[in-house]
């Protein structure tokens, strides 16, 4: 029985310590804010005595005065006076920092907790970097086998989950064609279709359209490292999608929000040419048509073009360079 009590306080002692090293930036920022507080309280308190405090050095010094200046006390001189001024200004000066001790202790327990808190988030913060980087190392290595291996197309149907279809096109003859119907939320990837006030019927004008914003954003990338004083440049997967018309969902926009590209002019590995920002454009999809959805007269009916966007950010734009 008591072999069973104790591991049963072994296990409730374990999970407790998980807890705590689980939620420990939490509860070091409570603590911090409560050592903060306390310490402006115990601040204001000692004020109160210190008024006290020099209240009566002020009445000893003018006694001091008085003795001095005093008749009938001929031996109480200038140099006592002096070195007893000396020995109440320094008991003065223990009283007021007795008093303050406890409120400084209290403020500087509270910044350590808060620093400390902040310490453990930025290496939590480095780690799921890390394993981000380690992910999409993983992910990239993946998909070039599969492409090496079965190629292009089924790199995009077991990516975007596409099928192919046979459609007749607008000359009556049957062809494949790539279909998608949507993508995962959680990719970086989106469609261009009419969603977008950009988005036009001819499909040559979206695809020259999305080459020139490619192009844009790289040169802006640029613009902006040399206009830096430490030459870094970013530009953020978020404002890439709003340039293009592109709607994100709120899950997206939290999740991306410091995603995107850097360049560093000062990196005497980076090529001045380079462009880092690429759109991933490749074969025109298509989607089954949405209702009431404007036709496009140069491909097959009842289907729109629609062209993956798949772009490669680098990741974390506040982390690339920490």
């Amino acid at each position: 029985m008591f072999d069973k009590i104790a591991d049963f306080i072994v296990r409730k002692t374990e999970v407790v310590k998980f807890n705590v090293k689980a939620h420990s930036p939490e509860i070091l920022i409570g603590i911090g804010v409560a050592g903060m507080v306390t310490s402006t309280v115990l601040a204001c308190r000692a004020t109160l005595k210190a008024d006290a405090v020099l209240k009566e050095r002020k009445e000893t010094l003018k006694t001091f005065e008085e003795c001095k200046d005093a008749e009938d006390l001929p031996e109480y001189d200038e140099e006592d006076l002096k070195y007893d001024t000396k020995i109440l200004n320094i008991q003065t000066g223990v009283k007021i920092v007795g008093l303050y001790a406890p409120a400084v202790v209290a403020g500087v327990f509270g910044v350590s907790c808060l620093v400390k808190s902040n310490g453990i988030h930025r290496e939590r913060e480095a780690s799921l970097a890390a394993a981000y980087a380690s992910l999409d190392q993983v992910f990239k290595k993946y998909r070039e086998r599969v492409v090496k291996e079965y190629g292009e197309e089924a790199d995009t149907k077991f990516r975007f989950n596409t099928r192919q279809e046979t459609v007749t096109n607008e000359k009556g003859e049957e062809e494949q064609a790539t279909v998608v119907d949507g993508i995962d939320d959680d990719d970086y990837s989106m469609l261009f279709d009419e969603s977008s006030p950009y988005w036009e019927k001819n499909r040559h004008y979206n695809e020259t359209f999305l080459m020139n914003a490619q192009a844009t954003w790289n040169k802006t990338l640029r613009e902006r490292a040399m206009i830096n004083i430490y030459g870094i440049g970013f530009v953020k997967l978020t404002e890439v999608y709003s340039d293009l018309g592109i709607s994100l969902t709120p899950k997206q926009i939290k999740k991306w929000k410091d995603i995107g590209w850097v360049v560093n002019l000062n990196d005497p590995y980076d090529n001045p040419k380079a462009t880092p920002i690429d759109f991933g454009l490749g074969k025109v999809v298509f989607r089954p048509k949405k209702p009431g959805a404007p036709n496009c007269p140069d491909i097959m009916p009842g289907y729109d073009p629609v062209f993956v966007i798949s772009p490669n950010p680098q990741g974390n734009i506040y982390t690339m360079f920490a």
